[in-house]
């Protein structure tokens, strides 16, 4: 369970979503907790909000908040939204990507130690992170945006393979690193080809790494408009469609 010896007084912070990472965020800050199904009007403006809901979530959620907020919200979402932060006019969001992992509500989160953060709030995400003793980066928007489609492509990749064979990401990686290499070279040069983005060297090994510093976790194939639907709106390749096909078949 999580301890609350790490716990500081001056992190101020709402957070808007309850499950395992909102939970657990609330559990370290002792910030204002709300569900994402609540009178989000009543929010507290004068603090940063942490928004801890899915993708799908997020249109809603965000036409709820008071306008107040709107340059106050620190977006934790996996995934490429960048559609909707244009539709709430949110032109420079603080953008946390994280790289842990937590095994079921209130249990505290095996660090991947690669968890990085660009904006304007960074520096409170910054604190709340070291203070607990978890790893954070700050990037600069670019370096940001890197990480962000390196992080796209361990989603896509591994969850669309575990989905496909019914297995962990640490099997996928010992045991089907071929297929896992192809998909996500074929993955990656969608990035390159339509956002003109590459990305640092040895980001194959680097997901790989984190993928077995996990153990028995397994991903999955899910919110898809901002996973592996946003590779395929930018461009149908072979064997990433041949393997959606696939997993369409299996099912």
């Amino acid at each position: 369970m999580i301890s609350m010896s790490h716990i500081h007084p001056h992190h101020a912070i709402n957070i808007v979503g309850l499950g395992r990472l909102g939970g657990f965020f609330q559990h370290i800050t002792q910030g204002k907790g709300y569900s994402r199904n609540c009178q989000l009007s009543s929010l507290d403006p004068s603090r940063p909000t942490l928004l801890c809901v899915r993708i799908d979530q997020l249109h809603t959620v965000l036409s709820q908040l008071p306008t107040q907020v709107t340059d106050k919200l620190i977006f934790l979402q996996n995934g490429i939204y960048d559609d909707i932060l244009l539709k709430h006019h949110i032109t420079s969001p603080t953008q946390l990507l994280i790289y842990f992992a937590i095994a079921s509500k209130g249990h505290k989160p095996q660090d991947g130690k690669k968890s990085v953060i660009t904006g304007p709030y960074s520096h409170i995400m910054e604190n709340i992170f070291h203070y607990n003793d978890l790893s954070l980066k700050l990037l600069d928007q670019l370096r940001y945006r890197q990480c962000a489609y390196e992080k796209l492509i361990w989603l896509s990749a591994f969850g669309l393979l575990c989905d496909i064979y019914n297995t962990s990401v640490t099997y996928i990686v010992t045991n089907h690193k071929p297929a896992l290499e192809k998909l996500s070279k074929e993955l990656c040069s969608i990035i390159y080809n339509k956002q003109k983005i590459t990305l640092e060297q040895g980001w194959l090994d680097r997901l790989c790494s984190y993928s077995l510093s996990l153990g028995h976790y397994t991903a999955s194939l899910k919110e898809y408009p901002y996973r592996n639907g946003w590779f395929v709106k930018q461009q149908h390749t072979p064997y990433h469609m041949a393997l959606l096909q696939k997993l369409k078949e299996n099912h």
